[in-house]
């Protein structure tokens, strides 16, 4: 499983669909399980992420598990956000947090979405969630680093769990042993703004074939013989690329920021991100776009692009978003919100 699950909305879907959520429950009938109390695990526990799920008595299955007939469309996801009074202006104006809401992937018929701020709102709504859920996870290792980090400077002896979760660590932030300081650079989250701006610029703001079909956001290369890799046009010169495909936009984000956290190209990255920790400063989208000069062979033009749409799509304020503690309740949501079968 990914990490990234979600409640059964299946009142909202045709009879025998779900939704494509990540740790989907499949479809039950209405004898069956209750919909509001799977939904209600949303939030109640400390890390639902990993353990809402294992509340539930009922098999689960897998992102892999999913077709394109149990994918939400444009118009079921914009209602379920609307239901969940889930809006881009009250996150930025009032501070509202976002409920923990996680697709699978974006709608598929996103492109075919008329007007422009609304498929770029629909784009902005389904991928918030999932990017702060990645962050939170980072938090939570991050946070442990940080008590462990304490100890060791009082001189403490650290566990036999400690050091072995520090060495499981070091090697998934790609180090060769467990260095404090290096870890601590390393294991930190990537402001909300500049994710969405890298995904809205290299998926088209998720029309691109390969994010439709494939949830590639983000330009990821594939290495030759990648059973995951997709053949894509190169949309600067016309050639052919492979691309990384991806079960779930969770694994999409979350194999970003791993990339920008571990690859010697984003050093400066880091070192900026750590630079303004250090001065009790919150990492932002806008300063940290200009280290990304060695992410596309634009540079400073690409830079530019990002600076730009984090600017004219107010993102910067997005990374303030937080996410609910509270639970979702989706059980009087309308029947009449369907899903694509295209």
């Amino acid at each position: 499983m990914s990490g990234l699950y979600a409640a059964a909305f299946t009142e909202m879907l045709a009879p025998g669909q779900t939704a494509g959520v990540s740790g989907v429950v499949p479809a039950m009938t209405e004898a069956s399980v209750p919909s509001a109390p799977i939904a209600r695990m949303l939030g109640l526990i400390p890390d639902p992420a990993r353990q809402h799920i294992e509340r539930v008595a009922l098999p689960v299955t897998g992102p892999q598990a999913l077709t394109p007939s149990q994918r939400l469309d444009a118009r079921a996801t914009d209602r379920l956000y609307d239901r969940l009074s889930y809006g881009l202006d009250l996150v930025r104006s009032e501070g509202a947090a976002v409920p923990r809401v996680y697709l699978n992937s974006l709608p598929r018929d996103l492109k075919q979405v008329g007007d422009a701020d609304q498929r770029k709102d629909l784009f902005l709504r389904t991928l918030l969630p999932v990017v702060l859920k990645v962050n939170e996870e980072i938090q939570l290792d991050r946070d442990r680093l940080s008590g462990i980090i304490q100890r060791s400077k009082a001189g403490h002896r650290l566990p036999d769990t400690d050091q072995r979760w520090l060495d499981v660590k070091a090697r998934e932030y790609g180090l060769k042993r467990a260095d404090l300081r290096q870890l601590e650079r390393r294991m930190d989250s990537v402001p909300a703004s500049l994710v969405l701006a890298q995904a809205a610029e290299e998926s088209g703001w998720g029309t691109s074939q390969v994010a439709r079909h494939h949830n590639s956001l983000f330009g990821h290369s594939a290495l030759d013989g990648d059973p995951a890799a997709i053949k894509a046009y190169n949309r600067g010169d016309g050639t052919m690329v492979r691309l990384k495909s991806f079960p779930t936009i969770g694994d999409a984000v979350r194999a970003y920021v791993t990339n920008l956290n571990t690859h010697q190209a984003y050093n400066d990255f880091r070192a900026v991100r750590a630079q303004l920790r250090k001065k009790g400063q919150d990492p932002d989208g806008l300063t940290l776009a200009g280290t990304l000069l060695a992410y596309s062979e634009r540079g400073q033009a690409y830079v530019e692009t990002l600076t730009g749409l984090i600017r004219s799509n107010d993102l910067a304020t997005l990374d303030r978003a937080q996410l609910s503690d509270k639970p979702i309740e989706v059980a009087s949501l309308p029947q009449t919100l369907t899903t694509t079968t295209q």
